[in-house]
Parts: C-alpha cells; structure tokens; sequence
C-alpha cells in the first residue's frame, strides 16, 4: 500500500476513533463499530509494520550500494578528483593522492590550479570558465605541476555535476597522466 493510501486510511480510522469518543453511548448499543474500528486499526499498524521493515531493507541495500561505489571510486587505476565549480578539490581517489603528489587530507579544499604549470594557468582559468557557462563533458590536455615533482602534459576529462534544477554545483575529473601511455607506447616498439 502507498504512503498516501495509508495516510487517508489512518486519518479515516482517527476520525472513527474521535467519532466513538465522542458518542460513548453508542458503544454500548454497537460493540460491533468498536470491534471493526479497532480490527481497522491493528491491520494499519502491521501495514505500517511491514513498509517500515521493507524501507529498513531497501535502505540497508542503498547503503551497500554506495559503499560499492565508493571503493569503485577509491580503487580505480585513474585519478578521480571531485570539484566546486570553481575547481576546489572537494574529493579525491588515491590515484588522485599519487599523481598531485600529496596526501588527501594536504589536498580537499585546495584549488586545482595549484597543481597546473604556471604556463597553463591563464588557460585553465579560460576552460575552466567555459566550462561553466556550457557545462557539458570536456576533454582537455594540461600541463601539470605536481607537488614536489616535474611536469608533464595529462589527458583530462571533466563532466559536470548538476543538481535537480539542471544548474551546475560541481565537477568529476578525470586525469591520465600520459607519461604512462607514452612509456607503453615505448615498451611496443
């Protein structure tokens, strides 16, 4: 039964309830209208019962559900890192931890341009305002300054994150670091 349903069958039996209140008298002439009230009212509570161990159940499932997706996000090969729109870090993978070359904690509420070469920041700002007037998924290649580390051009893909209302509230990017492509390409020939 929906929630709605149940709400209307629940106020019905209060209205019952108030009307026999009020009318004491008239139990004792229809014991039978007591009797089915209540007989009304013990099946709503196991309704009631029921949809709470059911949404207990289809929460617990949900619960599991995220956990997978968070470690599919946590343990994937490349580097994940999550956004405000103005390219805040608000999460990152440990891929995302290796390849910026800083600890996770160093790096959630700094913003990405920190770890883009000086020579690609007027770029970045350009993209990156682009992206927020046509948020749709970009591909990008960036020359990026680790912490503590050389640079080196990264393949990057970003796509936007929006709420109910289509408006954009934040950004997933993907980044290869192609460092690794190029040393494969290497090893083939």
């Amino acid at each position: 039964m929906k929630i709605n349903q149940m709400l209307h069958k629940i106020e019905t039996l209060q209205q019952q309830v108030d009307l026999i209140s009020r009318n004491s008298n008239q139990l004792l002439l229809e014991p039978e209208l007591l009797s089915a009230v209540l007989e009304e009212l013990s099946i709503a509570v196991e309704e009631l019962q029921i949809q709470q161990e059911e949404m207990s159940i289809t929460y617990q499932e949900m619960l599991l559900e995220c956990q997978d997706y968070q470690a599919l996000f946590e343990e994937a090969p490349e580097a994940y890192l999550v956004t405000d729109i103005l390219g805040v870090i608000q999460k990152t993978n440990q891929a995302g931890t290796k390849i910026l070359n800083l600890p996770r904690e160093f790096l959630v509420g700094k913003p990405l341009v920190i770890f883009v070469a000086e020579t690609s920041h007027q770029d970045f700002y350009g993209k990156l305002t682009q992206l927020q007037q046509f948020p749709q998924l970009q591909n990008w290649q960036l020359l990026l300054q680790p912490r503590d580390s050389n640079s080196f051009l990264a393949k990057i893909s970003i796509s936007p994150i929006k709420d109910s209302h289509d408006t954009l509230i934040g950004l997933r990017w993907l980044i290869m670091d192609t460092r690794l492509e190029a040393l494969a390409i290497g090893n083939l020939s």
